[in-house]
């Protein structure tokens, strides 16, 4: 039973990611879970995922604080959990070294390119994943677990043994007296018709000519 609510819980989870990796065709989405100067992103875009951790660097305490009061930011705020779903983000530009859609970039850059204070740079790794990967790679595991359990199962049958359970059961029973799965020979044998449907083959007694409980002429 725990492994059959596995399958079912790694099926739901395959199917999420499956209609994830269909949408990204169509819009790029990110999820984003940030504390404090680091920040963790999961992409979809054009068929792939893109997982994204980065941390943002000050060089000392005082850029930190005129880039707080140029940005707005509350440094109590700064410090707590925060997530974030976006919709249209933008597509993800792969690295040019890209496998098959496989890439993965270490990157450092300074914070003034984007229009920021010197003193701030941004450090971080992007890995990117095509999607049919992930989907096949979560597929592959319940189709092993149910081809190995069929497998099994057929083997205990050829052995006399329960399906289910492996009790030997032999020919003597047609219900495993352990688990109660039913054999195959169980499953398909005739029913046991209603006794009081069943004419009996024996006529009901009548006296015989000349037995002593029968009326003398």
């Amino acid at each position: 039973m725990f492994w059959r609510l596995v399958n079912i819980f790694i099926a739901c989870i395959l199917l999420g990611i499956t209609l994830l990796w269909i949408r990204s065709f169509v819009v790029a989405e990110r999820l984003a879970f940030q504390k404090a100067n680091t920040r963790v992103m999961f992409v979809t875009s054009e068929g792939s995922f893109v997982f994204i951790k980065n941390r943002v660097d000050f060089s000392d305490p005082d850029v930190q604080q005129r880039w707080f009061d140029r940005a707005g930011v509350d440094p109590v705020e700064w410090s707590k959990l925060h997530w974030a779903w976006s919709s249209d983000v933008g597509v993800f530009v792969s690295p040019d070294d890209n496998w098959l859609g496989f890439s993965m970039e270490r990157y450092d850059r300074d914070f003034s390119q984007w229009g920021g204070p010197d003193g701030i740079r941004r450090r971080g790794l992007a890995v990117e994943v095509p999607g049919w990967f992930v989907i096949v790679l979560l597929g592959a595991w319940p189709i092993f677990w149910w081809t190995r359990h069929a497998t099994i199962r057929y083997r205990r049958e050829q052995r006399g043994e329960c399906r289910m359970c492996g009790f030997a059961m032999g020919t003597a029973y047609t219900v495993c007296p352990v688990c109660g799965e039913m054999t195959r020979r169980g499953l398909t044998a005739p029913a046991i018709p209603d006794a009081a449907s069943v004419e009996s083959p024996i006529a009901p007694f009548s006296p015989a000519v000349g037995s002593p409980s029968s009326p003398s002429a």
